[in-house]
C-alpha cells in the first residue's frame, strides 16, 4: 500500500534558495524510505544526501530509523538542514 509522503514546511524555500543560486539538485523526498529528501553535490564536488526537517522544537526534528541507518553508512556525506541558510552551507555556499 502507497502512503502520501508528508514534505517537511521548509522545503519549498531550501529548493527556492538552490534555484536562486543556480544550484544542482534533485528532489527525492517522494521516495519512501531513502532516508533524504535532496540529492545535491557540495562545492568541491562530493555528493550531499541532504534530510530537510521542519522548524520546532528538536523533538520534532528526531532522525527515522531510515535516516539514521543513511546517516551511520555514509556520515560524511548527510547533512540535515532546517533552513535555507543550513542548506547552503551544508553544500558549502555560505
Amino acid at each position: 500500500m502507497n502512503y502520501a509522503k508528508r514534505v517537511d514546511a521548509s522545503q519549498k524555500a531550501i529548493t527556492e534558495a538552490f534555484r536562486r543560486v543556480h544550484w544542482w539538485h534533485r528532489v527525492v523526498s517522494h521516495f519512501s524510505g531513502l532516508g533524504f529528501d535532496i540529492l545535491t553535490r557540495h562545492r568541491d564536488g562530493y555528493p550531499v544526501l541532504l534530510e530537510i526537517k521542519s522548524p520546532g522544537p528538536p523533538s520534532s526534528r528526531q532522525l527515522t530509523e531510515s535516516e539514521s541507518t543513511l546517516r551511520d553508512a555514509f556520515p560524511e556525506f548527510f547533512r540535515v538542514a532546517v533552513t535555507p541558510e543550513d542548506a547552503l552551507a551544508a553544500v558549502g555556499l555560505l
